[in-house]
């Protein structure tokens, strides 16, 4: 039978901390200072949210009218 590897992970020079993000620890580091700075507006998310939106409309459109045609055939 045959062997295969579905997933290999190579972490070369990897340290492990526990300061994992929500993890309640009450110090801010400099990265996260400069990540809440570079959040914006919020725009990005909602158009992501109209695109989606969006798209599942025009599929249900198709669906309803594939539907359709296959009632009269």
């Amino acid at each position: 039978m045959a062997e295969f590897t579905l997933l290999e992970v190579h972490l070369d020079d990897a340290t492990f901390t526990a300061n994992a993000p929500f993890t309640g620890s009450d110090e801010e580091s400099p990265e996260d200072a400069t990540a809440t700075a570079s959040d914006g507006s919020g725009r990005g998310r909602l158009l992501a949210l109209l695109a989606a939106l969006a798209l599942a409309g025009a599929a249900a459109w198709v669906l309803r009218n594939r539907a359709s045609d296959d009632d009269g055939a």
